[in-house]
């Protein structure tokens, strides 16, 4: 179960964070990227500084938010029943339509790609949905929105905002059940894996959203 901190934000507080978090991260996708040197750097510190201030004003220690061990056999074992699966179906996408390669089973791109999806989980469900539990009560319709939200952030790539959503919401329950950000980091980088070599590159745009989406 989510547990909030020492000093839970209200539901106004939690949705001016959220709001502010995600006007920021959507006007870089879609405004600014790539429009000054630096602007990844800029946009990293920015993010960052705005959720970990947030943690520390409501005294969100780092198990709260899901960086912990304890819980790790227990979200892995139900992490495990519908990552398999899925995994298992986009593997044999990619192997059937030529796509799964030896760059898939590359070691470094996967250590890359998992600290990569330790970054978006974190933000996904260490932040957004973790104010969202301040801002709704019902875990059934928070975690739909929690997918929403992750489908939103890849527009306007129609099969990673399909991915995203069913990915977001198996994610935001699994968090719900068993916080724990490394398991969840875990899965994404796998899924992903399995997801980016089970489709052409050119089905998936080479998996950009906003604006590069169209210049691919």
């Amino acid at each position: 179960m989510i547990e909030m901190g020492a000093r839970p934000p209200s539901r106004r507080a939690a949705i001016f964070e959220l709001a502010l978090f995600l006007t920021l991260v959507l006007s870089y996708i879609w405004i600014w990227a790539h429009a000054f040197p630096g602007d990844k750097m800029v946009i990293y510190v920015a993010g960052l500084g705005l959720t970990l201030l947030t943690h520390a004003v409501h005294r969100e220690g780092p198990a709260q938010i899901g960086v912990r061990l304890d819980n790790f056999f227990a979200a892995a074992r139900d992490a495990a029943i519908p990552a398999l699966p899925l995994v298992a179906i986009f593997v044999t996408m990619g192997i059937l339509g030529g796509h799964f390669g030896r760059e898939a089973l590359d070691l470094q791109r996967f250590l890359r790609v998992l600290a990569w999806g330790f970054l978006q989980q974190y933000l996904l469900q260490g932040f957004i949905h973790r104010r969202l539990a301040s801002a709704i009560s019902r875990p059934r319709v928070r975690e739909l929105v929690v997918a929403a939200i992750f489908s939103l952030l890849h527009l306007p790539n129609p099969v990673l905002m399909s991915v995203t959503f069913l990915a977001g919401w198996i994610f935001a329950v699994l968090y719900r059940r068993h916080p724990n950000l490394i398991v969840l980091a875990l899965c994404h980088a796998v899924g992903s894996t399995a997801v980016a070599f089970g489709f052409d590159t050119g089905v998936l745009h080479r998996m950009r959203v906003g604006p590069g989406y169209f210049r691919f």
